[in-house]
């Protein structure tokens, strides 16, 4: 790195344009086809929400609040897409958990009873630490 002397040169330009973020993955519910973006492409406000959803879906104590926690957290990951919240709504909690986790980068087992219990809740899948990879 350059020494400037305490000197600012302009000049520099960045188009953020060219930054312009992609959906990351798709999630197909009721043959919709709904984009999901990495946290690092949504706007920053959704972004702050996302990371403090994300620590909410791991305090809560319930079943539902993390059901609930979860589907709005999974609307900001989809740029808020007309008609995602209440697609999600008709999906079971195993199947709104792997969409999470899907969508939070985690690989999850695509069979009924393949590992955890019935029990297992979506908390792991609120993380945000760097969120899914961009395509």
């Amino acid at each position: 790195m350059s020494e400037n002397n305490g000197s600012y040169k302009a000049g520099w330009r960045e188009d953020v344009a060219a930054l312009a973020p992609s959906p990351a993955g798709h999630v197909a519910i009721g043959g919709r086809d709904f984009p999901i973006y990495s946290f690092l492409d949504l706007p920053a406000g959704d972004a702050i929400h996302v990371a403090a959803l994300g620590d909410e879906i791991m305090a809560s104590e319930s079943m539902a609040g993390r059901i609930e926690l979860t589907i709005e957290q999974l609307v900001l990951l989809s740029g808020r897409a007309p008609g995602f919240e209440g697609a999600l709504r008709t999906l079971t909690p195993r199947q709104l958990v792997a969409v999470a986790a899907r969508s939070s980068g985690v690989e999850v087992p695509r069979e009924a009873g393949a590992s955890g219990s019935a029990d297992s809740s979506p908390a792991s899948a609120g993380s945000t630490a760097g969120g899914p990879a961009s395509s």
